[in-house]
């Protein structure tokens, strides 16, 4: 059973594609107007050329982008997915391998720009009409403003249907790893257990508090240890973790999408939540929340293995930077 997810590009993104496009341009008109200008010293007739050469890289950029829409259309309304693959009416190019992307904030107050730098890892190139879908390792970290990293198993499709996306992500996995965490301070402390079963994380924790308010878990990936997330607090307490909670068991989940596909999008797609799924190694915290202090931390980690126990495909953060393509949304 195969759950399929569109991940149609905002009339935002489109626009903003093309914003990205005509800046750029833009730029490199400035620098050789700069010289004409130096040239002929005709300022009106230098800024009129500038002016032109971006308003047509808009246009060209948005025109690119609608394009790249009317393949994801064509594809959707063409193409059949099943267990066993991508059935298309002709055969065409296509490559797997591993998507991922990295969504984060420049500046701040009210001139902050989402940013993007998304990677194809290429694997495998063919051409048919039965696309094989990828398996492997996932990954989904994404916070409530949009930063976070996505990675997983993808086709990049060629020819009629350049530009399309399809990820994998296959809600399947063990939870290997078990310990205990302490967190002191003074005569307070806390204690945590945590233990993998089956496909969840299970936690207990234990706490003697006066000084500090509280005690609180988070978790976090490690393909992207700056996102913690939240899952529990308080004094005495148990948890569970479930890193396919929101994704539909029972078969692969198979998004469709375009080259460009966001965490801000992801985080759209499935409901403007807080997303941490997927398999990898993960990190857990104890943290000791003490006024006027600095928190106690402490810190272990559990895995979680897809089905065949291994990761498969990786895509950390190091690998996909260097070799990105950063847009502006």
């Amino acid at each position: 059973m195969v759950e399929v997810i569109v991940g149609k590009p905002s009339k935002g993104n489109i626009i903003g594609a093309a914003l990205t496009i005509g800046a750029v341009a833009g730029i490199f008109a400035y620098k050789g107007l700069e010289i004409a200008f130096h040239l002929s010293q005709n300022v009106p007739l230098a800024l009129g050329i500038t002016a032109v050469f971006i308003g047509a890289s808009f246009v060209l950029g948005l025109a690119i982008a609608k394009r790249r829409l009317a393949r994801l259309e064509a594809f959707l309304s063409e193409a059949q997915i099943g267990d066993d693959g991508i059935y298309l009416q002709e055969e065409v190019d296509y490559e797997t391998g591993v998507y991922s992307a990295k969504g984060y904030w420049s500046s701040s107050g009210r001139n902050r720009t989402y940013r993007v730098q998304s990677n194809f890892q290429g694997n495998e190139k063919g051409r048919a009409s039965r696309v094989p879908l990828p398996s492997g390792k996932f990954v989904v970290s994404v916070k409530r403003n949009d930063e976070g990293y996505i990675s997983a198993p993808a086709v990049k499709l060629g020819g009629k249907y350049d530009g399309v996306v399809v990820m994998v992500l296959d809600p399947q996995g063990t939870v290997e790893g078990s310990g205990t965490l302490t967190a002191t301070y003074g005569d307070d402390y806390a204690i945590l257990n945590f233990e993998g079963k089956g496909s969840t994380l299970e936690g207990k924790v234990s706490s003697s508090l006066g000084k500090a308010k509280k005690s609180r878990v988070e978790l976090y990936h490690t393909d992207y240890p700056s996102n913690h997330f939240r899952i529990a607090a308080g004094l005495n307490y148990t948890f569970s973790f479930n890193p396919f909670k929101w994704l539909k068991r029972g078969g692969r989940n198979v998004i469709v999408t375009v080259r460009g596909f966001s965490p801000r999008e992801f985080r759209r797609l499935f409901g403007l939540g807080e997303y941490l799924i997927g398999h990898g190694r993960y990190g857990i915290r104890l943290i000791l929340d003490i006024p006027m202090r600095r928190d106690v931390v402490e810190e272990a980690s559990f895995e979680v293995l897809p089905v065949g126990g291994t990761e498969g495909s990786e895509g950390s953060e190091g690998r996909m930077l260097p070799t990105g393509i950063e847009k502006i949304f």
